[in-house]
Formats: structure tokens, sequence, C-alpha cells
């Protein structure tokens, strides 16, 4: 209940809620009392009497009538809250331009991502169109994995940011390009190209903990292929809807080197590189299977997972299968490109 308060008020006011006094505050902001005329010594007779009683009552209505038409928006807002907290698509399935691919955005956002700050999106989806809800749910996703969960952006920031937009949407005075700009300039401060790449090889090393957000980054990465196949600019190529990757948290990741190779394969270069150390939980060797791969590759060397690299659907691993050998060069050089791309993919444009 705190939580769809909390989200509700800073979309009404465009404030942030207190710590310590949020119920009075709700109170106060959102249950705006209507002040009520002092009663004036002026005068005694009874006409003035009945027309100051009437104005009292009329008042009360009023008053009462605000109360319940807050009660009525509070109700509405919390369902479309609800869906969005489960990651349920809030409008009815009537858009063809909306794609199941978009549908299933919304649920990587709040499920797997953590996003907690539903007020912009709440707003968004009670007062605009499918396709407007479909750009912001998009910009708050890149943003959200750059400037949160790779960098380690505050939070409570995000919430004002948020709730800032969502209150302008509610108030009719919301500006896509305004919001691009103010998302911009977040990431130019708390998380620029230099900082997310290196935090991009922190945060994206190999750990039962990693594994949703090297999931979630492989497949962003897939699903912009087009982008690096073309050359066309970020604005230019949109991202590819027609194949859907689950990335909930217990999907697995691969690795192409593998983490118990049989004492024959092993690779003293990978596994004790002289500036990186242990190569085999970096970025630049893992990957992520597509539902028709081998699921059965495990620990096998790499000249045995070629040929199932080579036949997957997943463009990632197509580029692996070029290699003739992996080395633990060829891990560093692969790094290397998948944060290059990032740095094209990963921002707001």
């Amino acid at each position: 209940v705190k939580q769809f308060l909390e989200q509700y008020f800073r979309a009404i006011t465009g404030k942030s809620p207190e710590k310590r006094q949020f119920y009075r505050q709700f109170q106060r902001e959102v249950f705006s009392q209507s002040q009520q005329s002092e009663q004036s010594d002026v005068g005694s007779g009874n006409g003035e009497q009945d027309v100051h009683d009437a104005s009292l009552h009329a008042a009360e209505i009023d008053e009462r009538e605000e109360i319940e038409h807050r009660v009525r928006d509070m109700r509405d807002k919390n369902r479309v809250f609800l869906k969005l907290r489960d990651g349920v698509w809030p409008y009815p399935a009537d858009d063809r331009r909306i794609e199941e691919y978009d549908k299933q955005r919304l649920k990587v956002l709040v499920k797997v991502l953590g996003l907690q700050n539903l007020s912009l999106l709440m707003a968004a989806a009670c007062k605009l169109e499918q396709t407007a809800f479909t750009e912001i749910l998009y910009l708050s996703e890149t943003f959200f994995f750059r400037y949160k969960t790779i960098c380690g952006g505050s939070a409570s920031l995000i919430g004002d940011l948020f709730g800032k937009y969502a209150n302008k949407i509610m108030n009719d005075n919301f500006d896509m390009s305004a919001f691009k700009d103010e998302l911009r300039t977040y990431l130019d401060k708390d998380a620029s190209d230099s900082v997310f790449r290196e935090q991009l090889k922190l945060n994206l090393t190999y750990s039962q903990a990693s594994k949703f957000r090297i999931r979630f980054f492989l497949i962003y990465l897939e699903d912009h292929r087009k982008l690096f196949q073309t050359g066309l600019s970020r604005k230019q190529q949109k991202r590819d809807k027609s194949t859907i990757y689950p990335i909930e948290r217990s999907n697995s990741v691969e690795h192409i080197y593998p983490q118990n190779p049989i004492s024959s394969a092993v690779d003293p270069g990978i596994v004790n590189h002289p500036t990186r150390g242990d190569l085999t939980h970096c970025l630049g060797n893992l990957t992520f299977l597509g539902k028709d791969d081998n699921q059965d590759l495990g620990n096998k060397p790499y000249t045995e997972k070629r040929s199932a690299f080579a036949a997957s659907k997943v463009w990632l691993n197509q580029e692996i299968a070029e290699q003739e050998a992996w080395t633990a060069e060829a891990i560093l050089e692969r790094e290397n490109v998948l944060l290059d791309r990032a740095l094209r993919v990963f921002k707001i444009v």
C-alpha cells in the first residue's frame, strides 16, 4: 500500500515523499481541505445567518465531492499500478502497433532489473497512448540499466526524476524531448561513457548474482544486431523484435572457455593472464544460448562447441564461431567489441 501511495503522491504533486511524516504530507498535499470562511460577527439578522449556513453547506458538499473524486482516482490508478508492479501490460490488447516483445520489456524492467519507481509509467499508462507509453518504457529501461544497475546511481534521484515527469504527464505538460535531455544530463554526470565501460567490466563478471545482468546485456546487444550489421546510426536502426529471449533471473549464461575444463584442455593463458588474472568469468568469455541451441555444451572444449555456435540462430554465437581458436586474446578482443557496442546502444536518442 505504501509503495503505491508514494508513487501516486509523486505523480500528483511532483514532490518527494517525506520519510518520517509521509502520511501527514499525503493528507496535506493530496487531500487539500477547503478553507471555511470565518463566521462574521457583523450583523445578526436571520437573513445573513441563512446565507452563511447555506455557504457552509455548499462548501461541505464540494469538499465531500472532492474527496470522493480523489478516492476514485486512487482506486483507478492503483489498478494500473498493480499491473505494472507485476509486469503486466496495462492497456487492452487492441493496438496492432504494440508487439509481444514490447510487453515483455515491461516485465524485464520491473521483474528482472527491479525498477520500483513506477510513478512515470503509471502516469503514462493513465494519460498517454500506448505508443508514447512504449517509448517511455524503452527510455526508462536504457536509463535504468546504465544509471542504476551498472553504475549504481541513486534510486531516490530516479524517483524524483520520474516523479517530476509523471506530474507533467498528469498535468498535460509532458515534453518527450525535454525528458530525453534530462536523462542525458544525468548519464553524462554520473554514468559517462568511461565510467559505464569500466563498470560493465566489473558488474558483468560472472557470478550467481550477476547472471541476470549478463543475460540482459547480451540479449540487448543481440536485439540490436542490425545496428552493428548495417552500420546505421542508433536512431536510424530500431531493435529487432522478431525473437523473444527469456531473461529471468534463473536463466543460464554460457561460458565459451569452460568453467571446469578437462585437464588436457586447460589454457594457462586464459586462467592465468598476466594482467587480468583468470579470464574464465570475464564478459568476453560469456554468451547465451537460444532455445533451439544445444544446451549440453557444458565443459566441452571450444573445438567441440564451435560447430554448435556456428549453427546457432543467435548472431553473437555465430560471431564466436568465426574464431579458429578460443584464446585469451580472442576473449579480450571480444570484450572490447561488446563494450564498444554497449556505448552505442545504451544511450538516449
